[in-house]
């Protein structure tokens, strides 16, 4: 495994116990400048609201709300959504295993 191969797995790693279980990120600060489009991020992975929000842990409701406009994704939500859009099979290397995607807690 390449040295960027174990940077990226490791800050994946951080991010989820960021977003799972509330740990400090080391230091990082994340800036995301372009619009976030989660009805395009969806469309391209060729998924349904329900199933996008359940796959990758997001309340249906918020997702609703995000394509509505009536809510913007927070900082670390956004960071998810741009790695889904950039890079959906490395992110699915983090997801919990089909049987056990119930695991999720969405807010």
């Amino acid at each position: 495994m390449s040295d960027m191969e174990k940077n990226l797995i490791e800050g994946m790693q951080e991010v989820r116990d960021f977003l799972v279980h509330g740990k400090k990120l080391k230091g990082a600060k994340v800036y995301i400048s372009d619009a976030i489009s989660t009805k395009r991020i969806r469309k391209k992975l060729g998924m349904s609201q329900a199933k996008f929000a359940k796959h990758y842990g997001f309340n249906r409701r918020t997702l609703q709300d995000w394509e509505q406009g009536r809510l913007v994704p927070s900082p670390n939500q956004q960071v998810l959504l741009k790695m889904i859009d950039e890079e959906a099979e490395f992110v699915e290397r983090f997801l919990p295993k089909k049987e056990k995607q119930d695991d999720f807690v969405t807010a």
